[in-house]
């Protein structure tokens, strides 16, 4: 058998093969079961229990065993669902079989989407906020995806209410997320509830545009003195 794990996209199927090590003395009759989003097609069940018989003339002759990867909506792809092995009837020495575990991992078919996110979505003036680009898919990228960031029209904060670090995000290859930051600035201003509208999309792959709507937390300015002129000069006058 083979030591793991397979590998089968959703909807496709892939084949691995078991046999016994050594010649039973009387028949050995062997359970397949399946767990997640795997399972076995073969001889008209597509999940659940299947059983293999080996005899003391077919213990070495390999039998093959058929993995369905199964058809969803989700975007994630699956690691470590499970295929066990479970001794149903034969020599003792033969129910260590049911420890048998294969692993199998599913890569998800289904487009990856874009996911955008930050922390908090109410930043106060001077926090420093780590805005998020993630795939939503659990398989990791094989080559780096650029998330282009876009301050979108309708926020009501201006420019200089915020410093955005990079208007790109890098996903590095192997990864499934990157990351840039955006800090809101310190004023005197009233800036309560003006919003930052940021969008985030990718055309190589191309990857379905969205976008996360921050708002802004006044931070009042500590109480201080005006005066009218920024300077004031008195003449030295004698006396007695």
């Amino acid at each position: 058998m083979e030591s793991g794990p397979l590998i089968v996209n959703e909807g496709g199927r892939v084949e691995y093969t078991v046999r016994l090590s050594t010649r039973p003395s009387i028949e050995v009759i062997l359970g397949v079961e399946t767990t997640g989003r795997i399972g076995l097609p073969t001889r008209g069940r597509l999940f659940g229990l299947q059983t293999f018989r080996f005899t003391t003339t077919n213990w070495d002759t390999a039998q093959t065993v058929t993995v369905a990867g199964r058809e969803d909506a989700n975007t994630d792809s699956e690691m470590g669902e499970e295929i066990r092995h479970v001794f149903s009837t034969g020599p003792s020495e033969y129910t260590s079989l049911s420890a048998v575990i294969l692993l199998v991992n599913v890569n998800d078919n289904d487009p990856s989407t874009l996911t955008l996110s930050a922390p908090t979505l109410t930043p106060s003036e001077g926090d420093t906020v780590e805005v998020t680009a993630s795939l939503n898919n659990q398989a990791p990228t094989t080559s780096a995806i650029t998330v282009n960031l876009s301050v979108d029209g309708a926020s009501t904060a201006t420019g200089t209410d915020y410093n955005l670090v990079s208007t790109t995000i890098v996903i590095p290859a192997g990864e499934r997320e990157g990351t840039t930051t955006l800090t809101i600035a310190t004023d005197r201003a009233t800036d309560d509830g003006e919003t930052i509208i940021l969008n985030a999309a990718s055309t190589s792959p191309t990857l379905a545009a969205m976008a996360i709507t921050l708002t802004i937390t006044d931070v009042p300015p500590p109480p201080a003195l005006s005066f009218a002129a920024s300077s004031y000069s008195v003449q030295e006058t004698g006396g007695n």
